[in-house]
């Protein structure tokens, strides 16, 4: 099966990552060092405060080509609901690697068991995860 060019995209990251310019590189990495994702490539996210808003925002105001697709918080469920979100949001990547999109995962973690969560489910799904750490977004900075 061919794959098509478009990006299929999870962002998943603690709630409390404020590193605006660490999502931004990441972003503009995924898109071959531009602001111009293949047209109809999707952003995945599960809709939380911190990387997640953080990269809807960056797609709607600085880059073409990204269709935004936050996923329902499960809020209703408490404290299991961001578990439930982690794999509502591996199934969705799952779907778009079926229908040939080229698939990543870019974790912006702080330690926390939410983000964490979301990398071993991505890792056992088979997809590319990319994981961002204060450190590390210092670094490359």
């Amino acid at each position: 099966m061919r794959q098509c060019n478009r990006i299929a995209l999870v962002v998943t990251g603690s709630r409390g990552w404020t590193d605006e310019d660490a999502v931004d590189r990441r972003l503009y990495a995924l898109c071959g060092s531009s602001r111009h994702a293949p047209r109809g490539s999707v952003l995945i996210h599960g809709g939380a405060d911190g990387a997640d808003s953080i990269a809807d925002s960056l797609v709607r105001l600085s880059y073409s080509g990204w269709l935004p697709e936050p996923t329902p918080y499960f809020d209703w469920l408490g404290p299991g609901g961001g578990p439930v979100r982690n794999r509502f949001l591996m199934e969705k990547l799952k779907a778009y690697r079926s229908a040939t999109y080229r698939c990543f995962v870019e974790a912006f973690s702080l330690g926390t068991s939410g983000t964490e969560g979301a990398i071993v489910l991505a890792k056992a799904a088979g997809f590319a995860v990319h994981i961002t750490r204060p450190q590390e977004a210092e670094r490359d900075a």
